[in-house]
This record gives C-alpha cells, sequence and structure tokens, in this order.
C-alpha cells in the first residue's frame, strides 16, 4: 500500500541519516580538540522516532487485536519493541552521562529499522532468507579453508626449518625465512 511505502522510505531515510550521524561524529571526534555533534542531529533524530511511533500507533489503532494475533504480529511486537526503545532512548539521553555512554553503544539497535523494509520485498527477503539457511554450510566451508590454510602454514614452516637447518643459508635468507616463516600464526 502507499503507507507502507511511505514508511518505507523514511525508513531508509533513517538508514542513512544514520550513517552520516555515524561519520561525521566519527570526524568530529578526531578533531583536536575533540567536537561536539550539532544539536540538528538530536532534532532530526527526534522528527524520525516521531514518525516511528505514530507509524506503530496508527497500525495499532488500525488493527486492533489483529496488530498481536494478526498474521504479522512478529513483525509488528518487533516494530512496538524498536519504536519504545527509540523513546527510552531520547528521553534518557538527556540525563546522565553514563546512560548517554551506554545509549550510544545501543544506538545502533535503530539501523534494525531496515530490517522492517525487507518485508515489502519478496525477492529481497527470499534472498535474505537463503544467505540466512545457508550460513550452517558457509561455517563448514570455512573450517574446511581454515584447517587447509593451517595445513599449507606448517609444511612451508617445515620446509623453511629443515633449509635453515640443514643448509648454510645466508644470514639475509636466513632473517627473510625466519620474518616469513618463524611461526604458524
Amino acid at each position: 500500500t502507499a503507507f507502507q511505502l511511505i514508511v518505507g522510505m523514511v525508513i531508509l531515510a533513517n538508514a542513512i541519516f544514520i550513517g552520516v550521524v555515524t561519520d561525521l561524529s566519527m570526524h568530529n571526534a578526531s578533531l583536536q580538540p575533540p567536537k561536539g555533534d550539532p544539536k540538528w542531529f538530536q532534532t532530526v533524530n527526534q522528527a524520525f522516532v516521531g514518525v516511528f511511533v505514530a507509524e506503530v500507533l496508527l497500525r495499532i489503532v488500525a488493527k486492533r487485536l489483529d496488530f498481536i494475533l494478526g498474521i504479522d504480529w512478529k513483525w509488528n511486537i518487533f516494530d512496538l519493541g524498536l519504536a519504545t526503545y527509540s523513546v527510552v532512548e531520547e528521553l534518557l539521553s538527556g540525563f546522565s552521562l553514563t546512560y548517554t555512554r551506554l545509549l550510544r553503544g545501543f544506538r545502533m539497535v535503530r539501523v534494525l529499522r531496515v530490517i522492517r523494509v525487507m518485508r515489502l520485498f519478496r525477492e529481497l527477503r527470499l534472498m535474505v532468507c537463503s544467505i540466512i539457511q545457508s550460513m550452517v554450510s558457509l561455517s563448514w566451508a570455512l573450517m574446511l579453508l581454515l584447517i587447509i590454510m593451517y595445513l599449507f602454514a606448517i609444511i612451508f614452516m617445515h620446509a623453511a626449518t629443515l633449509y635453515v637447518q640443514e643448509k648454510e643459508a645466508q644470514h639475509d635468507v636466513r632473517d627473510a625465512l625466519q620474518g616469513w616463516f618463524g611461526s604458524v600464526g
């Protein structure tokens, strides 16, 4: 529907905004002396939070019991949890520095809103589900790759050790072999 499309665009705009804020925050923090973030960051973030809370409230009013009992109840609870988290984050951001530091660590949770957009695109959701389902196979493939790399590291290190022990290798060759093949790690 048009409502879902508009909300999807707002979510994508929020994800882009979070990327820009993260980039500029790092830039400002690396300056000498460090510079704080502009106030408009918080204002724009509050606007996004307001839009997301209004969207969830509109869906609660429109769906009533179907909000928690309907076919999309998992997505609805996910959305409600993200909206609640965002409101709590905004309320606690003005208090103590300890809370602010703790909340900054959890700020990336807001990026999870992008996951909501996936339900609008069937093919994208199918691809993501396929990737998630293939994680076990990917893990075993990575394990096999690590074992092969480990075996070849041992073979090359053993060959280098034999060369250094049996031959009178030149000092620079010995140092190079020690540098490249001095340990398995």
